[in-house]
């Protein structure tokens, strides 16, 4: 079975977001890769350092999967267009 990354399912609603959030090509290109990239290379060293460095690795790795699942589903219930970057800045954190 063929592997579906989380940008290739927003990818394949680009237009129907564009349509439902009346948003620019500009704000579709920055919610497809430019923050969660550049945010999730930003933070994701510091996160793993914390896992390294917590005494219970599990509990960040909880912790961690708590927000994500947290901020996917923030990302289902998005309003607008700062809504939808927050969240997605989040998941890709």
């Amino acid at each position: 079975m063929p592997r579906t990354s989380l940008a290739q399912v927003l990818s394949s609603l680009f237009e129907p977001l564009k349509h439902d959030l009346h948003l620019s090509d500009a704000q579709l290109g920055v919610l497809g890769g430019l923050a969660v990239a550049l945010f999730g290379a930003l933070f994701g060293v510091h996160i793993a350092r914390a896992a390294d460095a917590a005494p219970q690795r599990r509990y960040v790795l909880v912790l961690c999967l708590v927000a994500w699942s947290v901020a996917t589903a923030s990302s289902g219930a998005a309003p607008g267009f700062w809504s939808l970057l927050g969240a997605r800045i989040l998941v890709g954190v």
